[in-house]
């Protein structure tokens, strides 16, 4: 029988942490693990999880980027109902798998507001018999707390509940003690996986040569840099171009129907299209966020690019990102406050004049490395329980 995965994925803003963990499951299924995969977010249209279950809980996400608030998909703050019950669900779930492994992605590191589900179903993990191998998936970079006390929370659940880190990064870039200062506490844990850069869409096409691409991810926080580099057009050396716009799933019909009347000439505005990794390989120049996924479609295409980072108090990862790959020659770095049309316009003509800097080697099969990791891990975990 194969040796079965419980995969929990719960995604609060943009898509990112689903497409990570859809091309992780595809390489379990690949090697012959049994994944289920649990998504506790709004629908992700297309999403490949390569053969896995799929099981949609009921959806929530953060209501805005203060990241304070659940909502349901009626866009209701939930109530302690609402969560017992998801609760529930969620327990049932692992009860009827009796998973050899469960993969919580963020979490403890992040995904505090899930805390209601998730401590009960780790609880239920550590006290099953055999025990599974408990894993964390977290990304490269993350966010820094508020308060000292976090970091000893987190500390704590790790030391109590997990057999092993794995981190999707890779230590040329970005090790994680710079961004989670309680790293050496359980250093033995950490297993780098290299960046998960695989991906399952074409790159075959034709399409986007000498293009100016513009996308903000699923586009919930995005809104402005679209609305900013239709104005931006006309200040570039690119404004004989062809620009094309892709919008995400997070903006609304009438958002997108308002981008298609500013564009006006010169410029398509589109939904996302299955062929974005050909766009950004034959563009003149690249205009995006800095979203983990998006930052590994450059690093792999190598499109002249240009980041403009989604930053608040509370997120600052992309910024973290952003910058990093500035510092290297990688990109070129518009930060949000002073991003307006001549802005945007100078940095694409800067990233277009600008020489390909080395990638630093950086290791880009995650996915693959993951299933490898955790294949090794079980093999250990079974010769380690007694036989009757």
């Amino acid at each position: 029988m194969s040796a079965r995965i419980l995969l929990y994925v719960q995604h609060l803003m943009g898509v990112g942490h689903q497409m990570r963990a859809a091309a992780i499951s595809r390489e379990l299924v690949k090697i012959g693990f049994s994944v289920t995969y649990v998504s506790g977010g709004f629908s992700v249209p297309g999403l490949d999880v390569g053969g896995a279950t799929f099981v949609q809980l009921p959806p929530c996400r953060a209501e805005n980027s203060s990241f304070q608030t659940l909502v349901n998909e009626n866009y209701e703050p939930i109530d302690a109902q609402w969560k017992e019950s998801r609760k529930e669900l969620l327990l049932d779930l692992y009860a009827q798998i009796e998973p050899n492994i469960l993969i919580t992605e963020t979490f403890p590191f992040g995904r505090r507001l899930m805390r209601f589900e998730l401590d009960p179903l780790i609880e239920l993990a550590v006290q099953a018999v055999p025990k599974p191998l408990i894993v964390a998936s977290i990304r490269d970079i993350m966010e820094p707390k508020s308060k000292p006390e976090r970091y000893d929370e987190i500390l704590d659940k790790v030391e109590r509940w997990y057999d092993a880190i794995l981190v999707h990064g890779d230590e040329n870039l970005i090790p994680l003690e710079a961004t989670v200062p309680i790293v050496h506490a359980f250093r033995s844990k950490i297993y780098y996986t290299g960046y998960v850069g695989e991906r399952n869409l074409p790159v075959d096409s034709s399409e986007g040569e000498n293009e100016v691409v513009i996308t903000a991810g699923s586009g919930r926080v995005g809104l402005s840099l679209l609305e900013t580099a239709i104005l931006a057009k006309p200040l570039s050396a690119f404004s004989n171009n062809h620009w094309r716009i892709l919008v995400g799933s997070g903006l609304s019909n009438s958002q997108f129907e308002a981008l298609v009347t500013k564009a006006g000439n010169g410029i398509t505005v589109e939904r996302h299209r299955t062929d974005y990794l050909s766009l950004l390989r034959n563009c003149a120049a690249s205009v995006s966020r800095a979203g983990y996924n998006t930052v590994m479609d450059i690093l792999i295409e190598r499109p002249k690019a240009v980041l403009v980072p989604f930053a608040t108090p509370q997120e600052t990862e992309q910024l973290t990102r952003a910058r990093l790959l500035a510092e290297r020659g990688l990109a070129q770095l518009v930060e949000e406050p002073k991003m307006n049309p001549p802005a945007l316009a100078k940095a694409i003509d800067a990233a277009y004049a600008t020489e390909p800097a080395s990638t630093l080697n950086l290791q880009t099969n995650g996915a693959a490395e993951t299933a490898q990791i955790l294949k090794k891990l079980h093999n250990i975990q079974v010769r380690r329980i007694p036989h009757k």
